[in-house]
């Protein structure tokens, strides 16, 4: 099992935004994606996931 801080998730998104011109949609999927892996353990995971709500809340609609 792996361990994932706070800090680690806030610096992924920094990456797929700068270097990999990721939307915030596309990011909101990827974090989702890692959250919800079985083998990954994330720090304070009930924040983690109200956070990422709010990210995916704050998504311009079409």
């Amino acid at each position: 099992m792996s361990y994932v801080n706070c800090i680690v998730l806030c610096e992924t998104v920094w990456v797929l935004e700068s270097a990999y011109d990721y939307g915030r949609k596309e990011i909101a999927d990827t974090l989702e994606r890692i959250l919800s892996t079985h083998e990954i353990e994330v720090e304070d995971s009930e924040m983690t996931l109200a956070a990422l709500q709010d990210y995916r809340r704050s998504l311009p609609t079409a």
